[in-house]
């Protein structure tokens, strides 16, 4: 029932936001290391191996990339005004 509230507003319940978004999210590689990934994809890597390495990429590096997408890309081109910025967190 979170956000039922008539009045209650968010970027994502923008169509082209959320579209934009995702989008993002679909274009870019999120793998520092090809190597690795390429282990992780074929199952090659060790479980805690594969698990670190996908907590890092999902809790890491891919909310931080998209924070910077929809501050410095993002916002400026729907003419909005950071003021705090998106919190990690918000990114997730």
């Amino acid at each position: 029932m979170k956000g039922q509230y008539a009045k209650f507003f968010t970027l994502l319940s923008d169509p082209t936001v959320a579209v934009e978004l995702q989008a993002y999210m679909q274009l870019n590689k999120w793998a520092m290391d090809p190597e690795k990934l390429a282990a992780f994809s074929a199952n090659k890597l060790v479980p805690t191996v594969a698990d670190k390495y996908l907590h890092n990429i999902t809790q890491n590096e891919m909310p931080c990339g998209l924070n910077k997408h929809m501050e410095y890309e993002l916002f400026p081109r729907i003419h909005l005004k950071v003021g705090w910025g998106v919190s990690l967190a918000t990114a997730r």
